[in-house]
């Protein structure tokens, strides 16, 4: 009987105990937030394509390639179980260099023929908002995929030397209005991705990504010819992308 008397008041302490801290929280206060935090960096390739028009011929159309990287930071919002909206800025950069051979210079009033490095150097700010429709509504791996449009703020630097076996080999050129260039333009986005789940409230993910756009763009009359050039790039970006995100 004492026994009896011992382990009823115990159990009426439990049941009117004030609860601690933890107890207190809801415990899937975090998990159930609709907010995401993300930050991701990309590694990919840029296709380049250049167009030059003059007196509305077009033409001058060389391709080629160039490591593309950026940060991003985006905030994630949740819509319905399938649907989210992904707010995004991006800082990006990259270099390229474009060899032309036996160009002709005039130099000491002499026409020569000599090989020419052009270098480039790409810096970008993007904004983008992405529709993100997430194949399963819940579970530990979520697999998803992406798409919208994003402003481009973007400029580009040119140089270029004499590289060949001359004694002017490394010398400078002026490469006039194209010196620096640059544009704010629209580009889109679309892609598909992986989300897996570290804990309750953070994850990590991993994303393909295709974007389009065209970083440069720029007019100007020569003062030679009295003509009106115009040079334009477009860009076919292809890239890989890691981060990590948190619920808040």
């Amino acid at each position: 009987m004492p026994h009896t008397i011992l382990i009823l008041f115990a159990a009426i302490g439990v049941l009117y105990a004030e609860p601690g801290p933890a107890a207190r929280r809801p415990a899937a206060i975090l998990s159930t937030s609709p907010w995401f935090g993300c930050i991701s960096f990309s590694m990919g390739t840029v296709k380049v394509t250049d167009y030059q028009e003059v007196k509305s011929l077009t033409g001058y159309k060389p391709e080629g390639s160039m490591p593309w990287n950026d940060f991003k930071a985006s905030v994630v919002r949740k819509l319905t179980p399938h649907w989210s909206l992904r707010m995004l800025v991006a800082l990006g950069f990259a270099d390229r260099d474009r060899t032309v051979n036996s160009a002709l210079l005039v130099i000491d009033d002499q026409i020569e023929a000599h090989d020419l490095l052009y270098s480039y150097s790409y810096k970008n700010i993007g904004f983008s908002a992405e529709a993100l429709y997430s194949i399963l509504d819940s579970g530990t791996v979520l697999p998803y995929v992406f798409a919208g449009p994003g402003i481009n703020v973007s400029t580009r630097e040119k140089s270029a030397f004499i590289q060949d076996a001359s004694i002017y080999n490394g010398a400078g050129l002026d490469v006039g209005d194209e010196k620096s260039m640059g544009t704010t333009c629209l580009d889109f986005s679309c892609g598909a991705g992986l989300r897996i789940a570290m804990s309750r409230n953070t994850f990590i993910f991993g994303q393909y990504r295709f974007t389009y756009w065209n970083p440069v763009e720029q007019s100007w009359i020569e003062s030679v010819d009295n003509f009106t050039y115009s040079k334009w790039e477009n860009h076919l970006v292809h890239s890989g992308e890691a981060g990590i995100g948190i619920r808040f």
